[in-house]
């Protein structure tokens, strides 16, 4: 499941949520928009091996701004879009 948020490269963002039922869970930071005929760029880009999660899957990242030391995403002048990309192991489940 694939989810887009759009974003201006001159403001910072904090991001919420739970892990929730998903196998495998990548943010990322880009230029442009996926299906969008110009071909977009990622900025920056991080999975569940390398985001920090909580015991309870709650997770807090931010986008833009200063840096921090965890779960942070860069922007660059030209970054448009924040995706969220969720992989599902069991179809069949209430997911």
């Amino acid at each position: 499941m694939y989810e887009v948020a759009k974003i201006r490269p001159d403001a910072s963002y904090r991001v919420t949520g739970t892990r929730g039922s998903a196998f495998f869970l990548e943010c990322s930071v880009s230029v442009g928009f996926p299906g969008v005929v110009a071909r977009p760029r990622t900025i920056a880009k991080f999975d569940t091996t390398e985001l920090e999660i909580a015991p309870d899957g709650t997770l807090e990242m931010f986008v833009g701004g200063p840096p921090r030391p965890r779960n942070w995403f860069p922007l660059e002048p030209d970054a448009t879009s924040f995706l969220v990309r969720q992989v599902f192991y069991d179809w069949g489940a209430a997911e």
